[in-house]
């Protein structure tokens, strides 16, 4: 195996310190096969968001299957995560304003 397989999502944090200039993050995930077969394509790059940054408000997801392991299937998946980031910095400014009062 050439990659290095998340064994949980990344957290907020850890998406911030890994987006490049473009708001893009990326990492190998294990998404179940039965997963793939089972869901149309909009639930699967939700469950394939939800696998990268805990959350499915990726935008313009790529991916493609790089290995796997039985029935678990190894994916590279790459998005925009510039929206994550912006929601949570918007929530961190409302958490101040509160506390001023």
């Amino acid at each position: 195996m050439d990659y290095d397989l998340l064994t949980r999502p990344l957290t907020a944090t850890q998406v911030r310190r890994q987006m490049d200039a473009d708001g893009l993050v990326e990492g190998v995930v294990a998404i179940e096969l039965d997963d793939i077969i089972d869901n149309d394509r909009d639930r699967v790059m939700e469950l394939l968001s939800e696998a990268l940054v805990n959350s499915n408000g990726l935008e313009d997801i790529e991916y493609e299957l790089v290995g796997s392991d039985g029935d678990m299937l190894h994916i590279s998946v790459r998005g925009d995560a510039s929206s994550l980031v912006e929601d949570e910095e918007e929530e961190e400014d409302e958490d101040e304003e509160e506390d001023d009062y």
